[in-house]
């Protein structure tokens, strides 16, 4: 039994604490990781792990997931996903690509093929190509003849970095050579030459190589085996493709931010990126003046009867026919009258009806205790 245990890390714009809010912009960071045990025995607790995941992710809002799992919990977490409604236009998936080109959704899952392309529709994901996109002329000639037959090769995805690995490896063995240097470190990061997987450079020990972004995006298939983009969710003959929508390359410098390169459009759901928080926005509601008018009017009708018929009620409270329609109970039915027109003209008073000074302030806060 085999056992892991793939971080899915989100962006998620919940308002509650959950982790660390930002109280400026009203966001927060929330990363859960979800337990998966391969075999068909641990079946039910893996739909059942991810289905709670996938839940918490509703119940807080989460629109925008960036998600590092293999190839095979991809496969089943987005057959929840569209069991759960996870995806189109209000949420946005980013995965952390495979170092493979293959159809991973093949596998087989409680979904139909349908529902899984649906659900994998405009998923984003970033990896390191194969092999350099740039087409620089700086490139040594034994590069370009390596190139040429790379793709006639049945190479391993790593191949070509296994290839540049080898020339690094010539360079340091130069450089301790002919420049004298000792520091493996200082020597490793003077190291630059383009490659067949582009510049290659390193720093701190690590490589400093291109990124590329890609897109799955749902099409539907011709007649000619062709996969003509877009397909739309009432199509049964879709398809997925992979668009390469941008390519990352180093600067000049080590130390500077990459460049972006755009390679084509991406694909939304709706008419643009969904959100990435909940906008919050105050608004202050208050009736219309002539309302406000025509209910105290009215209100101060109905006070003004109140009060005569409460006074009348006193003044007449020993008369026989007063004494016998129960006096006591009519004026606390008087009573609520009136209060009942009294607050109907205090609810109605708002800010809007006086000048913003402290006084108006200090009135709001006595009318509305």
């Amino acid at each position: 039994m085999v056992q892991s245990y793939p971080a899915v890390r989100t962006v998620a714009n919940d308002l509650s604490n959950l982790t660390a809010m930002d109280k400026k912009q009203w966001e927060v960071n929330l990363t859960r990781g979800v337990t998966y045990r391969h075999g068909s025995n641990w079946h039910e607790d893996n739909v059942k792990n991810m289905k709670e995941l996938l839940k918490d992710f509703k119940s807080k809002d989460v629109r925008i997931i960036i998600a590092n799992f293999n190839q095979t919990v991809a496969t089943h977490m987005f057959c929840n996903a569209a069991k759960e409604q996870i995806y189109g236009p209000r949420y946005q998936w980013i995965m952390l690509g495979y170092a493979s080109e293959s159809a991973w959704w093949n596998e087989k899952t409680d979904c139909s093929m349908q529902e899984l392309i649906r659900a994998i529709n405009g998923t984003l994901q970033t990896r390191i190509p194969n092999i350099s996109m740039d087409d620089s002329d700086d490139r040594p000639n034994h590069v370009w003849d390596y190139i040429e037959h790379f793709s006639t090769l049945k190479t391993n995805y790593f191949d070509a970095y296994a290839y540049d690995t080898v020339w690094s490896l010539v360079h340091m063995y130069r450089s301790g050579i002919l420049l004298n240097q000792t520091n493996i470190k200082t020597i490793v990061n003077n190291i630059d030459f383009i490659g067949a997987t582009g510049k290659v450079r390193y720093l701190n020990g690590r490589r400093i190589g291109e990124i590329l972004v890609e897109q799955y995006v749902a099409c539907r298939m011709m007649n000619d085996d062709s996969c003509q983009i877009p397909c739309y969710e009432n199509d049964n003959d879709c398809n997925l493709t992979v668009v390469k929508v941008f390519l990352a390359k180093n600067s000049a410098a080590n130390d500077d931010l990459p460049s972006l390169y755009k390679l084509h459009s991406i694909m939304w759901h709706g008419s643009a990126p969904p959100r990435d928080r909940t906008n919050q926005t105050i608004v202050f509601e208050h009736i219309y003046p002539s309302v406000f008018i025509s209910i105290t009017i009215c209100s101060g009708i109905g006070l003004i009867i109140s009060i005569s018929l409460f006074v009348f009620n006193i003044h007449f409270r020993l008369h026989r026919y007063i004494r016998m329609s129960s006096p006591l109970l009519n004026n606390i039915i008087l009573g609520g009258c009136m209060l009942a027109y009294i607050s109907t003209i205090l609810m109605g008073i708002n800010s809007s009806l006086f000048p913003n000074t402290a006084f108006t302030d200090m009135l709001m806060n006595i009318i509305c205790a």
